[in-house]
């Protein structure tokens, strides 16, 4: 077979031309679109990088916070048991300081009631005693006490060491608790005479309140003895 060349050359020439129309109206458009999309495409991943690195720098951010959040949570936590705590100690305080003041109210008022109680009772029991001290010497005043009292007075008169009064015109009065015997009236002027004030009026004068006493006085002179004295000594013991 043989081959012409002019058919090879048009064939050629038409190849050229096919491949030309086909870069031109194919091959062009489809780099294009192909370059077109992987700009989009690059575009589209540029534009997800930068949504993914602000989605990590927000999930950066947010647990960030969070954990400041966790971090004030635990100090609130801790400042708030602190605070509860401290008022808890403050309300136990408040509380002990309640107790010990109505303690103490409550042991004064007692101590107060005790007291009370105590010297009404002792108040009556020195009462008691005085009164069946006071009625057992009267029952026991008799004539031989009665002269005991009139011979101890004359002594305590004697041993009192008192310098001689002079003379008066006022008279001594000498009050008993019972009457006196002429004998014993007699001696007792004697003793006045002799040891207080010579020549000296005396009065006798009866006072039962005196309890088994014998007492010596004008305006300014006093001299006396009796069991009121000793009576009035225990009241007072009995009282402290």
């Amino acid at each position: 077979m043989l081959i012409d060349s002019f058919t090879v050359f048009a064939q050629i020439i038409n190849f050229l031309i096919l491949v030309a129309l086909l870069k031109h109206f194919l091959y062009q458009p489809i780099v294009k679109a192909m370059e077109e999309r992987e700009l989009k495409i690059i575009n589209r991943v540029r534009e997800a990088s930068l949504q993914l690195e602000n989605a990590e720098n927000q999930a950066l951010i947010y647990k960030k916070k969070q954990e400041e959040l966790e971090q004030k949570k635990q100090a609130w936590l801790l400042q708030a048991k602190q605070e509860v705590m401290e008022e808890k100690k403050i309300l136990l305080q408040q509380a002990q300081q309640e107790v010990e003041t109505l303690k103490t109210q409550w042991y004064e008022q007692l101590d107060g009631e005790k007291r009370s109680y105590l010297d009404n009772l002792q108040q009556q029991i020195s009462q008691q005693v005085i009164s069946t001290v006071r009625h057992v010497l009267e029952d026991l005043a008799g004539t031989e006490l009665e002269s005991e009292i009139v011979n101890m007075f004359r002594q305590r008169l004697q041993a009192s060491n008192l310098p001689l009064l002079a003379n008066s015109d006022e008279p001594l009065i000498v009050k008993t608790s019972f009457d006196l015997t002429p004998e014993q009236q007699i001696k007792l002027i004697n003793t006045i005479h002799k040891y207080l004030i010579p020549d000296v009026s005396v009065k006798f004068v009866n006072i039962p309140e005196l309890i088994c006493g014998i007492e010596l006085t004008n305006q300014s002179y006093q001299l006396a003895w009796n069991l009121q004295e000793y009576l009035l000594g225990l009241e007072q013991a009995l009282s402290i």
